[in-house]
This record gives structure tokens, sequence and C-alpha cells, in this order.
């Protein structure tokens, strides 16, 4: 239910986008998620599956929006997909332009696109796909933001 109400918060939020001023603590909490999403992505395209990790909340969520995948739910799911992943496929995350940051409250809000490029480590052929993503992030106790949800789809305008 709490994740329910705080989507449509930020699904409002995002609705209204640039036509609130949201003043210079927005700037300020804006800026922290942008640089807490590209530290998060740099440490993707390492391969450190715990270091991925620590920045996801303990119920984050990532869901592939192509039909026939489940979202993972939680940092308990999360940590065996991760770990066999890394251990499995060279990543790179590249190419991320941001479209939007909305911060309201404890929550943010970010749209934007980029490319993953997905290379079996025993050998074969790489898979490049343009993406278009809208992560949740959630700001901890501690100041720190983490990612609540990840959801991701094909960019079929980005060839």
């Amino acid at each position: 239910m709490r994740r329910r109400a705080a989507l449509r918060i930020v699904v409002l939020a995002a609705s209204i986008g640039s036509s609130v001023s949201l003043g210079q603590g927005a700037d300020n909490d804006q800026d922290a998620v942008r640089s807490t999403f590209e530290s998060w992505r740099k440490v993707a395209n390492t391969g450190d599956a715990d270091a991925f990790l620590s920045y996801v909340t303990d119920d984050a969520i990532f869901a592939d929006m192509a039909p026939g995948f489940a979202p993972i739910v939680g940092k308990k799911a999360l940590d065996p997909f991760f770990k066999t992943f890394f251990a499995t496929t060279t990543f790179t995350w590249t190419d991320c332009q941001s479209q939007e940051i909305v911060v309201v409250g404890d929550l943010a809000f970010h749209r934007y696109t980029g490319i993953v490029t997905f290379s079996p480590k025993q050998g074969g052929e790489a898979t490049r796909i343009p993406r278009r993503y809208l992560d949740m992030f959630r700001r901890g106790a501690d100041g720190r933001w983490r990612l609540l949800q990840h959801i991701f789809a094909a960019d079929p305008t980005s060839r």
C-alpha cells in the first residue's frame, strides 16, 4: 500500500514537472540523485555485485518491461541474480542521457535513456540494447539516496 501511494506521488510530481518551482533544496537533491545514479552506473560497469547492490533498498524492484519477464523483488532475490549475472557476463552501461529528475520529499524519480551491452564471459557475441529507464530512489534515514525501483524497456526509437 505504501509503495502504491509513493508511486502515485511521484507520477503526479512528474506530470507537473517543471511547472513547479522546487527551490534550491530540490536542486541539491536532484544533484545528489544524479550523483548517486552515476556512481551506481560506474559500479555496475565494474561487475562488482556487492557494490552494485549497496545502492539499492532492501525492498527494491527491478522490472524489465519486455513481455514474459517477471520483476525481481527485494534485495534477497536480487543478490543471487546479480552475483550470477556479473560472474557470467561482462556488462557495460553507456550513453546515459537524463531527461528528468523530480524530487518529492524523500522520493525521487529519474527518467533517462542509455545503452547496455552484454558480453558472455565464456565467449560469444555481445548484445547491445538501447533502453529507456524510469528509476525511483528513496532517501534513507542516513540521508543517502538508494534505488527503490528500476524499470526499463528496449528503446525502439534508438538503434
